[in-house]
C-alpha cells in the first residue's frame, strides 16, 4: 500500500488537510525509521507531498498544532530543496544558483517564523529545548532541538535568534548540549 492509499484509508475528511498531513508525516517517519527510505528520500517525498496543494497563506495566526507542523514541514522541505538546487548549480549556473539560494533563505525564515508561531500557540507549555551535538562544524553549538512533549514526534530545530530568545525568556532552553532525539537523521548530510 502506498502512502497516499494509507492516508486515504485513515483520512479524516477532504477538508482537513492538516490532520491528513499528520498521518502522512507519521507514515513517512515510520518508513525512515524502518530503513525503507533515507534522508534524501524523506525530504523529496515531503516536498512532493506539498506540490499538488495550494501555497500556504503567510502571516495568518495558527489555528492548530497540526497546521503549524504542516507549515513547518512545508517551509523546511522547500528550503532544503532550494538549497540543494543552489549547491548543484553554483559553479555551472551561478546567477540562477543565487536565485535558489535566496529562495532557500526565504523558506528558512518562514520556517523559523512558523516555529515561533507553534511555540506561541502552545504558550510554551510542554516545550523543552537544548543545543544538540552536531557533526557539522557549522552547526556545532548553534543548532537547537525543540521537543513538543505533548505531541509524539513533535520535534523542531532552530538556529534563529528570535526563537532562541523566546525559548530563553520562557525558561524552556537548557544550555547543556545533548544528543538529538533523531541524531542519525540530523547528522546525515542530504543531497
Amino acid at each position: 500500500m502506498t502512502i497516499d492509499n494509507e492516508i486515504n484509508a485513515q483520512s479524516s475528511g477532504p477538508d482537513n488537510i492538516y490532520d491528513d498531513f499528520m498521518v502522512f508525516r507519521d507514515l513517512l517517519i515510520d518508513k525512515l525509521e524502518a530503513g525503507q527510505i533515507d534522508k534524501n528520500q524523506f525530504l523529496e517525498e515531503s516536498y512532493q507531498y506539498f506540490e499538488h496543494l495550494s501555497k500556504p497563506i503567510i502571516g495568518k495566526p495558527l489555528s492548530s498544532y497540526a497546521e503549524g507542523m504542516y507549515l513547518y514541514q512545508y517551509y523546511n522541505a522547500h528550503a532544503k530543496v532550494e538549497k540543494a538546487t543552489y549547491q548543484r548549480l553554483k559553479y555551472k549556473e551561478p546567477f540562477e544558483a543565487v536565485e535558489h539560494r535566496k529562495a532557500s533563505d526565504k523558506f528558512y525564515k518562514l520556517k523559523e517564523q512558523t516555529s515561533l508561531g507553534i511555540l506561541k500557540f502552545l504558550n510554551f507549555e510542554g516545550v523543552e529545548a537544548y543545543y544538540i551535538q552536531s557533526d557539522s562544524k557549522k552547526l556545532k553549538h548553534k543548532l537547537i532541538e525543540v521537543l513538543i512533549k505533548d505531541h509524539e514526534r513533535g520535534i523542531l530545530h532552530t538556529l534563529d535568534s528570535t526563537v532562541i530568545d523566546a525559548l530563553k525568556k520562557n525558561n524552556c532552553l537548557d544550555f547543556r548540549a545533548r544528543t538529538s532525539k533523531i541524531d542519525e537523521y540530523v547528522n546525515t548530510k542530504y543531497y
